[in-house]
């Protein structure tokens, strides 16, 4: 981490990410969370000093200072760049660094295996970017209201539609498309990790590493 607000709120924030770490090989230890491509995060101080790494949020008449996280991959490592002046409070149950928890999680995915399904990739990120980590628990899966809010807005997809579609696929999506298929992707992977106290995840594990020992991801 690299940062112009001070050793100890970069030390909090290494923290944090290295606690979703953590939390990432606890719930789901078959994911590689050892990453071959090192991380870089720049915790910028305040919205001007976010504004000095990433001008492009406040073009064309942007409010950039909105934006909270973002992240962007380089050929030698990530970038995740972070506001260190925003701070998790408990009564939002949302984590401000979703989009870099997010981007992380994707990241420790895709280099766990190039095999897994887009609907698991996805879903799965969008599950651990809500975590929250406190000072003496983490809270992994907490409730996207906006996923909610799309689930209940936007038309249904079949179940067979979203567990067939290809990473190609994704690129023909625009953003209301692709946010309805992260929404129904999120609440497939909450459901199979969460759901009757936990009477699927031995099946979901089961499917996994039938995946990663080369099992057809659609067919299974």
């Amino acid at each position: 981490v690299v940062s112009d607000a001070g050793a100890g709120r970069a030390r909090d924030i290494v923290w944090q990410f290295e606690q979703i770490r953590e939390a990432i090989t606890r719930t789901f230890p078959w994911i590689r969370s050892a990453s071959a491509r090192p991380v870089l995060v720049l915790a910028a101080r305040n919205a001007a000093s976010m504004r000095s790494l990433v001008p492009a949020l406040w073009d064309d008449g942007r409010d950039g200072s909105r934006f909270v996280s973002m992240s962007s991959v380089g050929r030698d490592r990530s970038y995740i760049v972070v506001r260190a002046d925003v701070r998790i409070e408990d009564r939002e149950g949302i984590s401000p660094y979703q989009s870099a928890y997010w981007s992380y999680s994707a990241q420790a995915l895709g280099e766990t295996s190039r095999a897994l399904p887009e609907w698991l990739v996805r879903g799965l990120a969008e599950v651990l970017s809500n975590t929250l980590v406190r000072d003496k628990e983490i809270q992994v899966g907490r409730t996207l209201p906006e996923n909610l809010r799309l689930l209940r807005t936007r038309p249904r997809l079949a179940l067979k539609d979203v567990v067939a579609t290809a990473r190609a696929d994704m690129e023909n999506r625009g953003g209301d498309a692709l946010g309805t298929f992260d929404a129904h992707a999120w609440a497939l992977v909450h459901f199979l990790v969460w759901a009757d106290k936990g009477a699927y995840a031995p099946l979901l594990s089961t499917y996994v590493s039938g995946v990663l020992n080369g099992a057809d991801p659609v067919a299974s």
